[in-house]
């Protein structure tokens, strides 16, 4: 079940530091790339406040962004078991079961995927305007096989309903569709709808370039990098990854 936009969730846990504001606390050292010393902070108020959620829900995106899925599945379950009506945190655990499964076994991983249905399915009954929570729902009914719930057409009802308030968010789920589908030149028009629909945000340019990079396209990829790394910075790891990509394609940086 990885895939573009899974890859994208676990940087979203960490912020480029050089773009990050400086704080002493578990937020902001999280912001920071300070991951570790957010775990450090965050055991310790966890010790003097056992009982609440956001803090273990910070722990649970503290491991996530460590890939350390045991200990962050426990202290998101431990968010949901203390505050089991709050849509982010049911989001979080669907998260995390989901990167846990990628990891696992073939038995494994069809138990943890119904977990990561239910979790996400929960966050949407939850909070029905949760964009986020949403699209996380459509990725899954898209990966995922039929028999631990996923469907294309479960897929295409959740885009339906996020053009409604997040239309950047839908041609997304569009586009990953046409991917699906074999539709490249489809995908490519989703994928610059969600653009300007983003207004150009730096994601989603970073997201039209990982689809010429996935089609081999690389002087656009390079051209879409560009753009991304100049455009509103929604997501400052949004720099890092382009690089990384860049590297891993053997292209130089744009100039």
């Amino acid at each position: 079940m990885k895939t573009a936009f899974k890859s994208t969730i676990l940087l979203c846990a960490l912020a480029a530091a050089s773009l990050a504001p400086a704080a002493d606390n578990a937020p902001g050292m999280l912001a920071a790339g300070r991951v570790d010393d957010a775990i450090n902070t965050l055991q310790g108020e966890i010790r003097s406040s056992p009982q609440d959620a956001k803090l273990q829900n910070l722990l649970c995106r503290a491991y996530f962004s460590l890939e350390d899925w045991d200990r962050g599945i426990a202290a998101c379950e431990q968010a949901v078991s203390l505050d089991p009506n709050n849509a982010t945190y049911h989001m979080w655990l669907g998260r995390i079961y989901g990167e846990k499964a990628d990891a696992s076994s073939f038995l494994s991983a069809a138990g943890l995927a119904k977990k990561v249905r239910n979790e996400f399915e929960r966050a949407v009954q939850l909070s029905p305007d949760n964009a986020e929570a949403r699209t996380d729902l459509a990725e899954f009914y898209l990966e995922a096989p039929g028999i631990v719930g996923g469907g294309r057409d479960k897929a295409e009802a959740q885009s339906q309903i996020l053009a409604r308030s997040a239309p950047a968010r839908a041609h997304w789920v569009n586009a990953r569709i046409a991917e699906k589908k074999k539709d490249p030149a489809t995908a490519e028009r989703e994928y610059r709808a969600a653009v300007d629909a983003s207004h150009g945000s730096a994601l989603a340019w970073f997201n039209l370039a990982l689809f010429y990079r996935h089609t081999q396209r690389w002087d656009e990829m390079e051209q879409t990098i560009t753009k991304a790394t100049q455009a509103q910075i929604d997501h400052p790891e949004v720099l890092m990854e382009s690089g990384e990509i860049l590297i891993r394609s053997g292209r130089n940086y744009p100039a």
